[in-house]
Order: C-alpha cells, then sequence, then structure tokens
C-alpha cells in the first residue's frame, strides 16, 4: 500500500495520528525504500502502536516540528518556530517577541536564519517549556513537592539544569521509541514465521523422503526399460546412417554430374556469344556502322533521323566513335539519343554551343574519350561520375566555376583538360584520381590547391599558369613523378610560400 492508502488504512483501524508521525512509521517499515509496505509491514505498524501507546503522549515535539516543515527542508524559519511553539504551548499563552528574540540569538551567526530539529528540541526545553510539567506529561515521575518548589526555582534561574537534560533525553527517547519499536517487533514476526516455516519444511521433508523411496524403486524399473529401447534406438540409427552414407554417394555422383553439364553448357552458350558478337561487330565494322560523324554541318540540333525509330535506336547502341564537333548544337537529346550510346568509345561535341549534358550521360559506361571544348557548358552534372573507363577528357573555353563531388571517381582518368575557365577551386577529394598524369587548368581563378593534390603520385605535367594561386600545399614535394610543371603568372613567392618539400 503506499503511504495515502496507509492513513486511510490507520483511521479505519482507529489509529489516529499526526502526519508526521504516520510518515515516519510508514517510512520506517518500507524497508526497501520502494514508496510501499505489503500487509505485514501494517500489521507489525499497530502492534508497534498497541504495544508502546503512542496515543498517550499526545503532541511531541517531533510532531510539531514536521508539522510546520511544509516545506520538507529538515528545517524552520522563525515563523514556522513561533508556530510550532504554539502548538506544543496549546492554550497557554506565549509571548511572540520572546520567541522571535529567542530564535534570533540562536541563528545571529549562521548565514541561513533556520534552525533544525535538535535546536527546536533544546530551545524547547531549555528556554520555554516548564520541565517538571513536561516530565509529568510524559510519565516520568517528577521530584517531590518540597523538591518540586525549590526545582522551580532553580529552573526559573537557570534553563541549563539538570532537570532540563532529563526532559532532553526524555524527548530524545520518545522521538524514536517506535523507531526502536518497529524493527525489534518485525525481529519477532520474523522469528516466529521462521519457526513456522521449519515446521512445515519438516513435515514436506518427511513426506518427500517417502514419496522419493517409491520414486526410486519406480526410477530403476523405468531406467532398465529406457535402456533397451536406447540399444534398440542405437541400432536403427547406425542402420539409418549406413543406407544415408550409400545414398548420399549416389546423389553426389548425381550432382556432378549435372554441375559438370551445366558448365558445359554455360561455355557453350558464352561461346556462341562471343562468336556472334565477333561476328556483327566485324559486320558493323566493314559497313562502317560503327562510326557517325557529322563534324562541321552546321546543324543546330541532332537529326532526328538518327533516332527516330525502333531500328535506329538499335543503330545507335552498336556505335564507337560519335563525332559531332563543329556545329550549333545547344543540347543533345537524352533518353532518345546519348541514352543508346552504350557502347561509344569515343564522343567529340566540341566547338559547339551546348550549355548542359542531359543526366543520361551516365549511360554511356564504356566511354573512353571525351572531347567538350570550346562550348558554353556553366556545370558538369554529377552523374559524370558513372563514366568509369573514361581515361581522357578535355573542357576547356567553357564557362565552368566548379566541378561536382563526383568529377573525382573517375579513377581510370589520365587526362584533364580545363584550361580557359572560371574555376574558382578544385573539388577538395582531388587526390582519389590515382591514375590522373596531365593536368591542365591555366587561365582559371584558382587561388590555392586541396590537401589531398599531393596525393596524384602518378602526375607527370602540371599547367596552371595564368591563375591566383599565392601558396602550395606542404606536401607538394610528394609528387615524385611529375616531370613538367608551369606555375607562370600567378602570386607565388618562393621566399615565403614555396613548401621546404620542393625546395
Amino acid at each position: 500500500m503506499t503511504f495515502k492508502e496507509f492513513k486511510f488504512a490507520l483511521d479505519q483501524t482507529n489509529v489516529f495520528v499526526t502526519e508526521s508521525t504516520a510518515k515516519q512509521l510508514f517510512q520506517k517499515s518500507d524497508l526497501d525504500n520502494s514508496g510501499t509496505i505489503d500487509v505485514t509491514g501494517f500489521e507489525i505498524v499497530l502492534m508497534v502502536y498497541d504495544a508502546l501507546h503512542l496515543d498517550k503522549f499526545g503532541l511531541t515535539t517531533f510532531d510539531a516540528f514536521y508539522s510546520f516543515d511544509i516545506d520538507n527542508r529538515e528545517s524552520l524559519d522563525e515563523t514556522q518556530f513561533i508556530q510550532a511553539i504554539q502548538a506544543l504551548k496549546q492554550n497557554q499563552d506565549e509571548d511572540n517577541d520572546a520567541l522571535a528574540n529567542l530564535f534570533q540569538r540562536k541563528v545571529k551567526a549562521r548565514s541561513e536564519k533556520r534552525i533544525d530539529f535538535d535546536d527546536f528540541k533544546r530551545l524547547w526545553c531549555y528556554h520555554v517549556c516548564d520541565p517538571i510539567m513536561e516530565l509529568s506529561r510524559l510519565g516520568i515521575e517528577p521530584p517531590a513537592k518540597k523538591a518540586n518548589i525549590l526545582l522551580r526555582l532553580l529552573h526559573a534561574r537557570n534553563r541549563s539544569s539538570s532537570l532540563c537534560d532529563q526532559l532532553f533525553e526524555a524527548i530524545g527517547r520518545l522521538d524514536c521509541i517506535f523507531t526502536d519499536g518497529i524493527p525489534e517487533m518485525r525481529d519477532k514476526v520474523i522469528q516466529l514465521r521462521l519457526e513456522a516455516q521449519r515446521q512445515r519444511y519438516s513435515r514436506k521433508r518427511a513426506n518427500e523422503i517417502t514419496s522419493k523411496q517409491l520414486q526410486r524403486i519406480a526410477a530403476v524399473h523405468s531406467s532398465q526399460q529406457n535402456k533397451d529401447k536406447r540399444k534398440k534406438k542405437k541400432r536403427e540409427q547406425i542402420k539409418q546412417v549406413e543406407q544415408s552414407i550409400n545414398s548420399c554417394q549416389i546423389d553426389d555422383n548425381v550432382i556432378e554430374a549435372q554441375k559438370l553439364s551445366r558448365t558445359i553448357q554455360n561455355k557453350m552458350i558464352i561461346d556462341k556469344k562471343e562468336k556472334f558478337s565477333a561476328l556483327h561487330s566485324n559486320s558493323v565494322y566493314l559497313a562502317g556502322g560503327d562510326k557517325l560523324t557529322l563534324h562541321d554541318a552546321g546543324i543546330r540540333e541532332v537529326p532526328t533521323s538518327i533516332y527516330f525509330g525502333q531500328v535506329e535506336r538499335s543503330k545507335l547502341a552498336d556505335l564507337i566513335i560519335v563525332d559531332l564537333s563543329g556545329n550549333k548544337l545547344a543540347s543533345l537529346p537524352g533518353i532518345d539519343f546519348v541514352f543508346n550510346l552504350s557502347s561509344v568509345r569515343k564522343l567529340n561535341i566540341s566547338r559547339n554551343r551546348i550549355t548542359h549534358l542531359p543526366i543520361e550521360i551516365s549511360n554511356l559506361t564504356s566511354l573512353e574519350i571525351l572531347y567538350m571544348e570550346k562550348n558554353s557548358l556553366d556545370y558538369i552534372p554529377k552523374e559524370i561520375g558513372c563514366l568509369k573507363k573514361l581515361v581522357h577528357i578535355d573542357i576547356s573555353d567553357n564557362r565552368l566555376a566548379s566541378l561536382p563531388h563526383e568529377f573525382c571517381q573517375l579513377l581510370s582518368i589520365c587526362t584533364i583538360v580545363a584550361h580557359t575557365n572560371f574555376l574558382d577551386l578544385l573539388p577538395g577529394n582531388i587526390g582519389n584520381l590515382e591514375s590522373l598524369e596531365s593536368l591542365d587548368v591555366s587561365r582559371n581563378s584558382l587561388t590555392n590547391l586541396p590537401a589531398t593534390f599531393s596525393n596524384l603520385g602518378f602526375l607527370k605535367r602540371l599547367e596552371m599558369t595564368h591563375n591566383k594561386v599565392t601558396e602550395l600545399p606542404d606536401d607538394m614535394g610528394n609528387l615524385f613523378s611529375l616531370e613538367f610543371i608551369d606555375l607562370s603568372y600567378n602570386r607565388l613567392q618562393v621566399s615565403n610560400t614555396c613548401p621546404t618539400s620542393v625546395l
């Protein structure tokens, strides 16, 4: 049960305690700090309440302190202190100013103007209450009547008397009376339950011994039967294994024969395809169908007669060389023309007016040489990275300001001609082009080279004239294959910017 349910259960059993006492009883019963207690814990609380007569003491200092500690800070401020004292005094009048002065003297040297429970008890015992009356209320025999008068006089003159000490100790014992009572009562309940559990276990053990003797006799008989069954099953398994081995050997021979047959069939199919392909390529070559030459024809668009119709598009797939240079083309048909040039190895579209390339260029997977100089290209599509066999590309005399990141996926590229553009930087991953041997980026707006430039270990020729380069990468000297380099008409200063690896 939760604390709310615990309080409701106390009310139903006519156990009336203050909120703080109920909370303390609940916390002492909640051994695992789960915020709940079981029925056994509640029963133990009732036992402690009945055994210790907690209801006979009325309002205690513990109750008063924690009833006014509304913010659960384990301390009281001045207002809360005065209210708690008034509650303890009940109908007796008490000077609030005197209590306030008493409080201020106690916290004078402290930064936080609050008192804890121990301070509260001391102020109550030594400065506020009548110790004789309090001892009597707590059931402690007061001194003799004559001595009582003397002690009252002594109490009025000296609050630190032994009588106040006796009261302070008595209040301390009262505050923790259920703290010791709950564990003690719980230990007794646990001992009683353990004893009952031992007795039940003894009876159960005796029954188990008798049952085990009967089970042992039955187990011996069953074991013998199982042993005979295992022997019989083992003989059957051995027979099945022998049969399976013979069957597997036959199956293996059949499988091997099938594999050999499939291998021979596949080889025959491949040989037939290669022979047909060779014959087809030879016939196309002899017929001149492997080339498309329309250079310097003055055309403004690719003639539809070349790609319109299924037969014409199938002929495009046989082309090896396409030359459309020296015309006035502004664009290339994508899905109808470029997409079908899957076998082209050399494509020349230089000296035209082309502003962009169709994305279908990604289907030119056999392309090795690409000429696009002297056009009006202002960007290269990222699909350029699909041309894995490309070894030479010329994109000079265009309007390119940058190259796509995918440009550096051309791992077979050997020559890049990109002079006379508006390039202000090269791709950061240009170092991936490990096969690059010649690079011409003259007449651009480059200011520096990427840090990965020094990874171009096969670079033999570098032309970078007429740029704005101010410094070279630190590892420029790692280009061990470099045979020719031209950096003229830049902003380099050898004394300040030339890497030590070059010097």
